[in-house]
């Protein structure tokens, strides 16, 4: 198993190419740098409510299993983690 990881405008393609890693750690570990980089990034333009719900989805995040995979709309952006059988290929949609 491996996880994909993106994230996007719900009923829009990424706004970044997915990108997979090998195991559950890694995939959260990854997830919560995207939330917390868009955490600071929102407090930076005076957002504060949504700054305030990315670390505390961050923070929920490092305490979820999420071997089935994960996924959160928070404002206008879906973020998610899916949970993909066989190995990891170059090739991850």
């Amino acid at each position: 198993m491996f996880y994909v990881i993106g994230f996007n405008l719900p009923g829009y393609l990424p706004e970044m190419e997915p990108y997979a890693v090998a195991t559950p750690d890694t995939a959260k570990r990854a997830m919560i740098e995207e939330l917390l980089r868009d955490a600071e990034s929102a407090a930076q333009y005076g957002d504060e409510d949504l700054a305030t719900e990315l670390s505390e989805v961050a923070e929920d995040l490092n305490l979820t299993n999420i071997e089935e995979g994960w996924g959160e709309i928070i404002g206008n952006t879906s973020y998610w983690i899916e949970a993909k059988k066989g190995h990891m290929t170059e090739d991850v949609s």
